[in-house]
């Protein structure tokens, strides 16, 4: 064979040796920066065969289907080359745990974050989510997080819409921690504890600007508000329906899931709230 030919030969077979090795090697830490797609969807097939290679010869069945790859042997991928902006890993049983959400800080590109009926994060897991520094929108419907989990909410600064709805554990106390939260434009409150007492603090440097001695605004943004299915009274409503129809704190904002038989608030017709369970 020619010389050309020979050498384009030798060059695939180191090329695949390489990948073998850097596939052999593998660590979550492992940076891929620099690499380009053609050659991650490359690396991706290894890591799967290699994957389902080790798990085959576990079970000492060369038959035995593919088990799920675990999140840490697609850390480098996710981090430095698909880029994830969005994540949708709601209702991922075991495999999401509070050590997933300590790996998700790798993703410094991630701006949404849904994590509905993964029941297995604690309050104690979530205080990594303010590692998240990029996170704007986040979804926690349905989970088992309280109001220790919305005290480490609060360190997101970023956040504009926050989904709280059916969390068994959170209750005004967990509404009052959200206050540092300045960017929020919705909240979803919906199937939880809470009662008129959160509103009186979503309200509260709005009623009483005097007390608001280190610039902390509270969540004067916010657009949208959820409250269906909450022990909140006609009378809760009537307070924050009078501050809306004043024009502070929510301007032209929206409350859904409640009716008020006294007065009838000026605002437009609800919309659902987008990760809603």
């Amino acid at each position: 064979r020619k010389p050309c030919e020979r050498m384009a030969e030798s060059s695939k077979t180191l090329a695949r040796l390489a990948l073998l090795e850097l596939c052999r090697s593998w660590h979550p830490s492992r940076s891929l920066s620099c690499l380009p797609l053609e050659l991650s969807r490359l690396v991706w097939e290894q890591l799967k065969a290699n994957h389902a290679l080790e798990h085959q010869a576990a079970a000492g069945d060369h038959d035995a289907p593919a088990a799920p790859m675990p999140c840490a042997l697609m850390f480098p991928l996710v981090r430095d080359v698909w880029r994830a902006s969005e994540m949708d890993l709601s209702d991922g049983g075991r495999w999401i745990t509070d050590a997933s959400l300590g790996a998700l800080a790798y993703l410094d590109g991630l701006a949404s974050l849904r994590l509905t009926l993964c029941r297995f994060l604690t309050d104690s897991g979530s205080a990594q989510l303010p590692r998240l520094s990029g996170l704007q929108a986040l979804d926690v419907s349905w989970t088992e997080l309280g109001d220790r989990a919305a005290g480490h909410l609060a360190g997101c600064p970023g956040l504009t819409s926050l989904n709280l709805t059916g969390l068994g554990g959170l209750t005004d106390r967990g509404v009052a921690s959200l206050l540092p939260l300045r960017r929020l434009q919705r909240l979803s409150l919906a199937s939880t504890s809470v009662t008129d007492a959160a509103l009186d603090y979503l309200t509260y440097y709005t009623r009483f600007p005097e007390a608001n001695t280190d610039g902390a605004r509270g969540v004067s943004d916010l657009r949208w508000l959820e409250l269906s299915n909450t022990r909140i009274t006609d009378t809760g409503v009537g307070k924050l329906v009078a501050i809306i129809e004043d024009g502070s704190p929510y301007g032209s904002g929206e409350v859904a899931g409640h009716s008020h038989s006294s007065r009838t608030p000026t605002v437009p017709e609800p919309t659902p709230y987008p990760h809603s369970a």
